[in-house]
């Protein structure tokens, strides 16, 4: 399955303490210097910004000297903070922050020390602390429980266990404001007993220096338990058996004393299911397991867990068996070990089969039992998704939360925090861990809002714990943190939300009511944000860099869109076109970046510009189409209703609620037109998707007059664009049927148009090799193509229905030949399963050739013409995937119009040349002065052309006869007519300096 920034110093209840600087500290009395009652607080229930600092001033009564300062933020929010001397402005006294030891405090010298709360003088103020029974006080959390009392005579803590003590002492050092700490007692507990993370993800392991990092962190924010079972460690899985070499084991006992000295439970984590030898080997590997455990025993580990998840075999009695006895062999005969953790093959109700009414009656009570929940990774979890499964198995599970997780998913980055989860879920679990990404710094910031979330439930608010763990992690660049966590966090547990201010001012510019102005204001600040945080969390940058990378070129892109509307309003097309290629540069920068970045906002903003832009430009016309209305038998996702499909605006989108072959009883899901009458249709355009995703894996396009009756006009897999043209039947509703039974992939269309003016233009970026996978390690892509038999791509997770790799020839060419290899590398059942090698010559009818299997496949003899040619998989599987080859073999394509002296210039290039689209565009380095272009005018006698120059001195455009003869030649001109008459070639000649261009127009 799947040191840090001080605390900002915010306040936790907007409450001004007033510490009296005279000789000896007067006593603190009940009632205020202004005759106020006492005031009560409970940090539950108030929680207001006040100022930062303290400052000298005077107090009201005339008198001077009087010092006000703040309590601190206390994160996780205590279960009760009262201050019973606090006047009616809520002033409260205070005393040194430095004090004596008192009784029962000698064992904490050297923390008081390293925490600054130790003074030299003999006459500091008391800590006195004492151990005793809190059952009284805290039902359900007495031993790590504490009273906090800080007053005029000192510092007194009551703790239910040393850890309790320890969690007293890190809540002291939070309420420090510089040299005081405020007169108030603290009653606290936790909700859950066992609270924590759990390193169980796939890929890339963290490293050691991390996870020290990560344990100090833990024991700050009040977590007690670390589970170690990272799935890359071959020792902790697929090489159980092996002991660890003293390197090795020294290695984990320094992780294992410093968990320790954060009050932190070490618990190692052992995965054998994936081959231990439950029949006649059994007793010898079961020995094997418990002498790799007595190593683990021998550096300190007291806490123990036997992992059976995610293994093909469901062996109830003898899954039943090894647990068991590894809880009565080895468990009970190690005074002090902690009862097993564990978890069975089947961990969430989806997944319930006879195993588990088998093996839950046979499993020792004792056992702590692991569970996810009502999912593997559940956008929410409430108390009652658990009674069934507490039922069955006689116990309170323990909760395995695959959240913050993205070792699936790994181009999101799940930073948003701790949502979903039930305020009563504390109640029907004995233990809580999550499981947090590969990005271990990253994940320091939703564990924050975990931590929280599990010590107090009640009091626990997702938007301020956010800001509070944005504010100990980036400091200063808290702000700039919040910025980031907006575009990147969206994820099941909040809704798929992000972006959510920007979100609204674009809303409001789209219905009129808001202008341009603020919606540029805020993409600006949010790159100076990205800025900002990326030099205060240099650990963040370094893991998240192309979530950053991604994120301010969309904010670059959204950018240069903007102010395009803004100069095309101004008539000034010059502005226009700069902007179109700002647009360009931005959108190619991270052309191979596949990391999720505000998926509800910017990009579906930005995937729907193109026509927009090129209307600006004056490269097309602003859409029309046959006036329609959306239909579908589909439930939407939030507000994202079928209307939106022929509303006019290429970057709304209707989005299902769930998959579609779910849509309705009897039948598969489609989404559709229905005119209103009978019409001619003479072309279809539709757009699906997002960046390869939420699209329809495989469907069929129909038409009906009734709604009854439908006629099929084509099926099968289609890109992310769909554009037929040529057509001729009356019809009053067409619809986008889903035909594939099996994808759960939920579904975005975001333009359904019929009898449109849009010019077909081709799958926009560069020749060259695509894919829709993010890459493991240092596996890239660009190992299919480098003619390296011992090289290859490696998918950094399993395939889902859907993915591609494609081979994009720049034009249509003829095609003799395709070959490919997949499953290799060692990883013979890393490939597609289920997959098609399909063609195209324009991106939106595509051609089934066959379905290849694992290794090396060659197609030979073809004679077909494609553009595009890709491996796609028609069904998702749990293996990843690996390909060393995918070559096509085609003939030498000339364009129709254009051809070049400049040899590093390929042909199907000149296609972006004339596509009429302004974000594509062809870039001719520096050092080609004399070079040239040559076009073929047809009946045509002018041509524009359309780019950017660092330095246009030298280039010209003539114009020849059909004979050859020059007719005239000038400057050329970004963006100004050139013509003759009697013109049939126009040459453009190159200049010394670079240029970028876009469009030439030649009609």
């Amino acid at each position: 399955m799947s040191g840090f920034g001080k605390i900002r110093r915010n306040a936790l209840l907007g409450v001004l303490l007033c510490a009296t600087l005279c000789a000896g500290f007067p006593s603190c009395s009940g009632r205020s210097e202004q005759g106020g009652e006492t005031a009560t607080t409970t940090a539950a229930t108030t929680r207001e910004t006040a100022g930062e600092t303290a400052e000298e001033t005077t107090d009201s009564a005339g008198g001077t000297g009087t010092l006000y300062t703040h309590v601190q933020s206390v994160y996780p929010v205590p279960l009760s903070l009262t201050m019973p001397q606090a006047d009616a402005a809520g002033r409260v006294p205070a005393i040194p922050a430095t004090l004596s030891v008192g009784a029962g405090a000698a064992a904490y010298e050297e923390l008081l020390r390293e925490r600054g709360l130790l003074s030299a003088q003999t006459d500091a103020l008391p800590l006195t602390i004492v151990q005793g029974d809190l059952s009284d006080r805290f039902p359900g959390g007495a031993d790590e429980g504490y009273l906090l009392k800080v007053s005029q005579t000192g510092v007194e803590i009551t703790a239910g266990s040393d850890r309790g003590v320890y969690y007293a002492l890190v809540t002291l050092s939070a309420l420090r404001d510089g040299d005081f700490l405020p007169c108030l007692e603290i009653a606290d507990a936790p909700a859950v007993a066992e609270r924590g993370v759990i390193e169980g993800f796939y890929g890339t392991a963290w490293s050691d220096s991390f996870r020290k990092e990560l344990l100090s962190f833990m024991g700050q924010q009040k977590m007690n338990t670390y589970i170690y079972a990272p799935k890359d460690d071959e020792k902790h899985r697929s090489r159980w058996r092996e002991q660890y070499t003293s390197a090795e084991l020294a290695a984990l006992k320094g992780l294992v004393d410093c968990a320790r000295e954060n009050r932190v439970a070490f618990v190692y984590a052992i995965s054998p299911g994936i081959d231990i030898n439950l029949g006649s080997g059994y007793g010898k590997d079961f020995a094997r397991l418990t002498a790799k455990c007595e190593q683990l025993w021998s550096i300190g580990v007291r806490d123990f867990a036997v992992l059976l998840d995610d293994i093909p075999t469901l062996n109830a009695e003898g899954h039943a068996k090894l647990l068991n006895d590894f809880q009565t062999q080895f468990i009970h005969t190690h005074e002090g070990a902690s009862d097993l953790i564990c978890i069975t093959t089947e961990y969430t109700d989806p997944m319930l089969t006879a195993y588990t009414d088998r093996i839950a009656p046979l499993l020792d009570p004792a056992l702590r039992l692991m569970w996810t929940g009502p999912g593997v990774a559940p956008a929410s979890i409430n108390a009652s998704d658990l009674t069934a499964i507490n039922k069955k198995y006689g116990r309170k599970v323990y909760l395995w939360w695959n959240y913050p997780v993205n070792d699936v998913l790994a181009d999101h980055l799940n930073m948003a925090p701790c949502q979903g989860l039930d305020k009563k879920l504390a109640e029907a679990v004995s233990g809580f861990v999550a499981n947090p990404m590969n990005q271990g710094h990253a994940s320091l910031y939703p564990l924050f809002t975990v931590a929280d979330y599990l010590w107090n439930p009640t009091a626990y608010d997702a938007d301020r714990s956010a800001r509070a763990a944005a504010s100990y992690l980036a400091g200063d660049a808290a702000d700039a943190a919040m910025t980031f966590i907006d575009l990147v966090g969206a994820c099941p547990q909040n809704g798929n939300v992000s972006t959510v201010p920007l979100g609204k001012l674009i809303a409001a510019w789209r219905d009129g009511s808001g202008q341009i102005a603020p919606i540029l204001t805020l993409l600006r600040k949010t790159t100076d944000d990205l800025r900002l945080l990326r030099q205060a969390d240099p650990a963040l940058a370094a893991e998240a860099g192309d979530w950053f990378d991604k994120s301010v070129a969309m904010c670059n892109m959204a950018i240069a869109y903007f102010e395009a509307e803004e100069a095309h309003a101004a008539g000034n097309s010059a502005v226009v076109y700069a902007k179109a290629d700002a647009f360009r540069l931005a959108m190619e920068s991270v052309a191979g970046n596949s990391r999720v970045v505000s998926p509800n906002v910017l990009a579906p903003l930005l995937s729907g510009v193109t026509h927009r832009f090129n209307v600006l430009a004056g490269f097309a016309e602003p859409a029309t189409s046959q006036k329609a209305t959306g239909i579908t038998n589909a439930s939407h996702y939030e507000n994202y209703t079928v209307d939106r499909i022929c509303d006019g605006d290429d970057s709304t989108y209707f989005w299902s609620h769930g998959a579609m072959w779910q849509a309705a009883s009897g039948t598969t899901g489609y989404v559709g037109l229905d005119f209103g009458e009978i019409v001619r249709v003479r072309n279809l355009y539709i757009a699906t998707g997002e960046e390869g995703t939420d699209v329809f894996t495989n469907a069929a396009i129909e038409y009906s007059a009734d709604r009854q009756s439908w006629t099929e006009l084509c099926a099968g897999q289609f890109g992310e664009e769909i554009f037929l043209e040529g057509l001729d039947f009356d019809a009053r509703y067409v619809r986008m049927r889903n035909t594939d039974t099996q994808s759960n992939a939920w579904v975005k269309v975001r333009v359904f148009e019929a009898n449109t003016n849009r010019l077909a233009t081709p799958i926009s970026g560069k020749p060259g090799l695509s894919t829709s996978f993010n890459t493991y390690q240092d596996y890239a892509p660009d190992r299919i193509t480098d003619g390296k038999a011992d090289t290859f791509f490696w998918a950094g997770r399993a395939v889902e229905a859907g993915d591609y790799v494609m081979i994009d020839l720049g034009a249509p060419c003829h095609v003799t030949a395709i070959g490919l290899e997949t499953g290799v590398g060692g990883h013979t059942a890393d490939y597609m399963h289920s997959a098609q090698v399909q063609y195209s010559a324009d991106g939106y009818v595509w051609h089934v050739l066959g379905n290849p299997g694992q290794g090396k496949v060659t197609y030979d003899g073809l004679d077909l013409t494609a553009r595009y040619v890709r491996l796609i998989a028609t069904a998702g599987q749990t293996n990843w995937f690996t390909m060393s080859m995918f070559t096509v073999v085609h003939d030498d394509y000339r364009h129709p119009t254009l051809s070049s002296d400049l040899t590093d210039l390929a042909p199907t290039q000149f296609g972006m040349l004339t596509d009429r689209n302004v974000l594509t565009a062809l870039s001719i380095p520096s050092g080609n002065a004399g070079k040239t272009l040559t076009i073929l005018l047809g009946e045509s006698r002018r041509v524009t052309a359309f780019f950017t120059a660092e330095d246009a001195t030298g280039y010209t455009i003539a114009f020849y006869d059909e004979n050859g003869q020059k007719l005239s030649e000038e400057a050329l001109q970004n963006g100004r007519c050139a013509e003759n008459p009697a013109a049939a070639i126009a040459v453009i000649t190159f200049g010394g300096g670079s240029i970028t261009i876009s469009e030439i127009l030649a009609d």
